[in-house]
């Protein structure tokens, strides 16, 4: 039986960093997200902002703009 997570390649959350990596958004844009209540985020520490990896792919999946230009 396959599992269908999107942690199988063992991440479970990045820091904003990482999730800019990840997407190719810049630290800021991220940093802009969680402000605006787009994009949550988790505050395990006071010095580590977390954001798991199932809300980015669902912010980018509920955010994608149709494009007419290749």
């Amino acid at each position: 039986m396959k599992n269908n997570s999107s942690c199988e390649d063992g991440i479970i959350a990045y820091r904003i960093d990482g999730a800019s990596i990840a997407t190719g958004m810049s630290e800021s844009h991220i940093k802009s997200l969680i402000r605006e209540g787009k994009l949550k985020s988790y505050n395990p520490t006071p010095k580590v902002r977390l954001i798991l990896k199932d809300d980015l792919i669902n912010y980018i999946i509920n955010s994608k703009v149709e494009s007419n230009e290749i």
